[in-house]
């Protein structure tokens, strides 16, 4: 007996705040973290990293964990 298993692959490029993504769908995921008051990637006001303490950086983080 053999089995066959299909592999998909998918690139997006998202703010992951946004994604419709069940629990369970990624087997791996590879993204930039922001850094606290490092970097300005946009003039969106959600970005992360742009906190006024790291408690707020740390909160923004775990909402996307």
């Amino acid at each position: 007996m053999t089995s066959a298993t299909t592999q998909h692959s998918m690139t997006l490029r998202a703010d992951a705040m946004g994604l419709p993504l069940r629990a369970d769908c990624a087997a791996c995921v590879v993204t930039s973290p922001p850094y606290l008051g490092q970097r300005i990637y946009g003039d969106d006001i959600n970005e992360i990293g742009q906190e006024d303490s790291v408690m707020g950086f740390l909160c923004a983080m775990a909402l996307v964990a």
